[in-house]
C-alpha cells in the first residue's frame, strides 16, 4: 500500500508514493470544485489513470474520501491509453455504457482513449499541447464549470456525433 503522506503546494499536490519518491501532479484549476459539484449531486465518477496504483493512492490522498466510485490504474490494466480499455472497464464498474460518459483529460493519449471508448472528451491541456477532434472540446481551464455545463457540453458532442 502506498505511503499517503503528501504536502501542500497551492494549485499543486506532491504527494510520496510507494517507494517514497516525491510526485508533483498539478491540480487542473477548476478540478477540485467541479469534482465536489459532482459528488454533491450524486454523479458517479471514476478515475483513469495510465500512472501506477502507486502513484495515484499518493494522489488520492489530495481528494476527499469516497469522491471516486471507482480508480483504474494503468498498471493494472493490459493495455494502456490510448486503448480504451480503461474507459471502458471505468464506465462498465460505474453501471454505465462508456457512450453516456464524459471524460476530462489533459494528455493525447488519455483523450484518443475516451474518443475511442465512445465517451464525449473534454481536453483540457496542461503538460502538453492538445488537438481538437471530432467528438471532443478543447478548453483552456475547468475553471468555472458546472455540472450544468457538462450536461449542456455532452448534448452537444453527441449532436455532432449523430450527424
Amino acid at each position: 500500500m502506498a505511503n499517503r503522506q503528501s504536502a501542500s503546494d497551492g494549485d499543486h499536490h506532491q504527494p510520496v508514493d510507494g517507494r517514497g519518491r516525491q510526485v508533483t501532479l498539478p491540480w487542473l484549476p477548476g478540478a477540485r470544485e467541479l469534482l465536489i459539484e459532482l459528488h454533491a449531486k450524486g454523479v458517479p465518477m471514476a478515475l483513469v489513470s495510465a500512472s501506477p496504483r502507486d502513484m495515484i493512492d499518493a494522489a488520492l490522498a489530495k481528494v476527499p474520501d469516497g469522491i471516486f466510485d471507482v480508480v483504474i490504474a494503468g498498471d493494472e490494466m493490459p493495455r494502456s491509453k490510448p486503448a480504451p480499455d480503461s474507459y471502458l472497464l471505468a464506465a462498465e464498474r460505474l453501471g454505465a455504457a462508456a457512450d453516456d460518459c464524459i471524460v476530462v483529460e489533459d494528455s493525447i493519449y488519455g483523450t484518443a482513449a475516451g474518443r475511442a471508448a465512445g465517451a464525449a472528451v473534454i481536453a483540457v491541456p496542461c503538460m502538453q499541447d492538445l488537438d481538437e477532434h471530432p467528438g471532443q472540446l478543447l478548453i483552456p481551464t475547468l475553471a468555472g464549470l458546472t455540472v450544468n455545463d457538462l450536461a449542456r457540453i455532452w448534448h452537444e458532442l453527441k449532436e455532432v456525433a449523430d450527424e
